[in-house]
């Protein structure tokens, strides 16, 4: 065969290949436009949702920070330190029940809880006010431990004492509350404290018969409870000292 001829063969095959392939290419673009759009138009989307999201939590954070002053500050404080104390008190009176290694670190996680819900008291009262609340508090946590350690020796007359122990620290509590504040009603301290004390120790008593879930139960009442000594002592405060935990919008 001739060689230009050959070479013309070649060229047109070449030239053929070529202009099918860019003929593929161009039948493919469009669908390949329409999925960039389609990635793109998601992309947009998920902007789109990211920034709602962000406005939505800004919005929720800007509310939090409007609704909170002091006297949020001081009810949530309070609630929080006298719920942990509920619950790191059962647990360290069922330690000592049960004669546990880690009783002596349980009873340093309680005190550690009462110095903190004593420091909230003198922020408010000053120094010896928090030590007279520290000494007071402390001097009612011993008495539950007597009384736990009455129940576990069955021993009914350390038991009693230890109850009107009790009811001489919840005499003793609304005294205090009430000589530092007489927003906060004497009777009313006294009426919760008894309450408290009821209710840890008929924790204390059902976990003693091996009641657990009736123990629990108790445990979660307590843990309500306290709430109302909280709100209580807030709203009293709050009443005492409108220029520092109202202060004007």
């Amino acid at each position: 065969m001739n060689s230009k001829i050959l070479v013309s063969l070649v060229a047109a095959v070449l030239v053929s290949g070529s202009l099918g392939y860019m003929g593929g290419q161009m039948n493919k673009q469009p669908e390949i436009d329409s999925q960039e759009n389609t990635i793109a138009s998601q992309e947009d989307r998920i902007n789109s949702l990211e920034q709602q999201v962000s406005n939505v939590e800004t919005q929720r954070d800007e509310a939090q920070i409007e609704s909170m002053n002091p006297a949020d500050d001081l009810r949530i404080g309070l609630n929080s330190d006298l719920k942990e104390h509920v619950d790191l008190g059962l647990v360290a009176l069922r330690n000592s029940y049960d004669g546990n290694e880690d009783t002596q670190a349980s009873v340093a996680q309680l005190d550690q809880n009462s110095q903190e819900l004593a420091a909230k008291v003198g922020s408010v009262y000053g120094d010896e006010a928090e030590q007279q609340f520290l000494g007071l508090w402390r001097d009612h946590i011993g008495f539950f431990v007597d009384y736990t350690e009455g129940l576990k020796a069955d021993n009914q007359t350390k038991m009693d004492r230890a109850d009107q122990n009790l009811e001489g620290y919840a005499e003793s509590a609304g005294t205090f509350f009430n000589d530092a504040n007489p927003n906060i009603p004497r009777d009313g301290v006294v009426t919760l404290a008894e309450e408290h004390k009821t209710l840890v120790i008929e924790s204390m008593d059902a976990y003693d018969k091996g009641n657990y879930e009736m123990a629990y139960q108790k445990q979660r009442e307590a843990n309500k409870q306290v709430s109302k000594i909280a709100d209580a002592l807030t709203a009293g405060i709050v009443e005492q000292n409108p220029d520092v935990f109202q202060p004007e919008n």
